[in-house]
């Protein structure tokens, strides 16, 4: 929920870059803990999945991976 509120505020702004105004999109990956989560690359590791899992799904997007 938390990653999803922050999508829709990424999207929903609009962010100066000099003379310009850019519309924002982002994606994001999550993953839940596990037994293997207390290792810190591990749990990069499937975040990072998730996030190639939100970006092949069509961008700005959320994906929950549980592993």
């Amino acid at each position: 929920k938390i990653a999803e509120r922050i999508r829709n505020s990424v999207a929903s702004g609009i962010f100066a870059a000099g003379d310009n105004s850019l519309s924002v999109t982002i994606s994001i990956g999550v993953t839940t803990g596990h037994s293997d989560a207390l290792d810190p690359e591990i749990l990069i590791s499937d975040a990072d999945s998730a996030l190639y899992k939100a970006k092949e799904g069509g961008r700005n997007r959320v994906v929950m991976v549980d592993f």
